[in-house]
């Protein structure tokens, strides 16, 4: 009977650690349901500034839950997406020659098909209605 005892300790462990490896790896390989890269034109909303752009593309890449912005040449945001679809971030970031770094706040939400989302800085603000491209 100590035998017996002995020798399915060793094989419930081994069971169970398979268990545990088949599902971490399924959880792995599936798709988050925002993933995918977004595009369109980020609209300027608030800010006149001379040296600000009215509109520009403005892709947001979404993989494995997690979101990357590219605020122009200068910096990018990343956070996560949130199991609703809304997401937060921000960067800061210094600029040659000025004091005062970049700041770029992004909130926004998706479904999964599109994305609304505004990204503001101190002087101006984007609204950005973006399209999941396929």
């Amino acid at each position: 009977m100590r035998m017996q005892f002995r020798l399915w300790r060793p094989v419930t462990l081994l069971f169970f650690l398979g268990m545990a490896l088949v599902i971490s790896a399924s959880a792995g390989s599936a798709a988050e349901p925002f993933d995918g890269t977004y595009t369109g034109p980020a609209v300027l909303t608030k800010g006149n500034s001379a040296g600000v752009s009215r509109t520009f593309n403005a892709p947001i890449v979404v993989t494995d839950g997690h979101l990357t912005y590219q605020y122009g040449g200068y910096g990018t945001v990343k956070t996560d997406v949130a199991a609703d679809g809304s997401f937060s971030g921000a960067m800061t970031t210094p600029l040659p020659g000025y004091r005062i770094p970049a700041y770029e706040q992004l909130k926004g939400k998706t479904d999964g098909t599109k994305i609304e989302a505004d990204a503001s800085n101190p002087s101006c603000t984007f609204h950005l209605p973006l399209q999941k491209r396929a």
